[in-house]
């Protein structure tokens, strides 16, 4: 229904945030998800079939107590296949009172856990700037946020995918939606010239 929802109506935006946690279905198991690994690519499926154009983002857990090498594996190999635009990516810290702190005993040890990481953010941040690299060229409306942090005289602004644009022009844009052309990307940020002048 939801993806339907955002198929169907103009006003919802074409981003699908679906935090999948772990690739390996032992792993989800133990993490107390009510879904597998297979039952999640399916869900994707559906997304893309239905909306296109839509951006995927997701949660990714490395790390977690029992977590072999295979196991990560199964992680790394979901992430290849489905090609998120982004992904929030986090060691397993153990909280006590939570079950599983009180489930399970065998951790895995931090340097196994940070190294895990690094590997997972290195493979997503390649797929992100092929990704965003693949938008050089094309015309998007975007929505102006607000004025660039780092970079005086350009603007924030947020495609409907919500990927992060940076562009030259005034304050005045703040609120608008306007046509930009994408010249240049990296793997967390489109760069882009707005197309026509716009009413201020």
């Amino acid at each position: 229904a939801h993806i339907n929802a955002v198929a169907d109506c103009e006003n919802v935006c074409e981003n699908f945030h679906l935090p999948v946690q772990s690739g390996d279905d032992e792993i989800l198991k133990r993490m107390r998800r009510n879904y597998t690994s297979g039952a999640y690519r399916d869900l994707i499926t559906q997304v893309r079939e239905k909306v296109p154009d839509a951006t995927v983002t997701t949660d990714i857990i490395v790390g977690f107590p029992g977590e072999t090498e295979q196991q990560f594996q199964q992680t790394l190999d979901l992430v290849r296949k489905t090609r998120y635009d982004a992904a929030y990516m986090y060691m397993y810290s153990s909280r006590p009172g939570t079950p599983a702190a009180e489930e399970f005993r065998d951790h895995i040890p931090l340097e196994v856990k940070k190294d895990r990481l690094a590997r997972l953010i290195d493979l997503q941040e390649s797929i992100s700037r092929e990704i965003n690299l693949g938008c050089i060229g094309q015309v998007l409306p975007v929505l102006v946020e607000s004025k660039a942090t780092r970079t005086p005289g350009d603007l924030l602004a947020r495609t409907r995918g919500d990927k992060m644009v940076i562009l030259p022009g005034p304050a005045e844009w703040i609120g608008q939606t306007i046509d930009v052309g994408i010249h240049d990307a990296n793997g967390h940020t489109l760069f882009a010239n707005a197309l026509s002048e716009v009413a201020v």
